[in-house]
């Protein structure tokens, strides 16, 4: 799989907030959501928007994989024991799409952890 990098363009904020507003409508108020990676610092990249999705516990993070995958995401590659990544985009064949432009990356984590804390510092 090859990656392509892009110029920075200001779409990509729009682009956040709009499925911003639609994960709050699936998950509910007790998330918090905030938009991280270069997208978020205005850098250039891949093009993707990385959201952070942060939950109370880890049983909270299992909840919101559950309910993502209901909302079209998949969980993908980068999964860990304090983070569950999704990304929104897949082919129906099984093609891992990730580094395409147009993508959402979701890292759940538990709100206050070291990795929640990371992105957070990161941006």
């Amino acid at each position: 799989m090859s990656v392509e990098l892009a110029k920075y363009t200001q779409k990509l904020v729009g682009r956040f907030e709009k499925e911003a507003n639609r994960l709050r409508r699936v998950m509910g108020a007790d998330v918090s959501i905030e938009h991280v990676g270069s997208s978020a610092v205005g850098i250039g990249g891949k093009n993707i928007v990385d959201i952070l999705v942060g939950v109370k516990s880890e049983e909270d993070m299992e909840r919101m994989r559950d309910t993502l995958v209901n909302a079209g995401y998949r969980e993908g590659h980068d999964t860990h024991p304090d983070r569950i990544f999704m990304a929104f985009r897949v082919d129906d064949d099984g093609t891992d799409r990730e580094t395409k432009d147009g993508d959402f990356h979701i890292h759940i984590c538990v709100k206050g952890s070291e990795t929640y804390l990371d992105f957070l510092r990161l941006r």
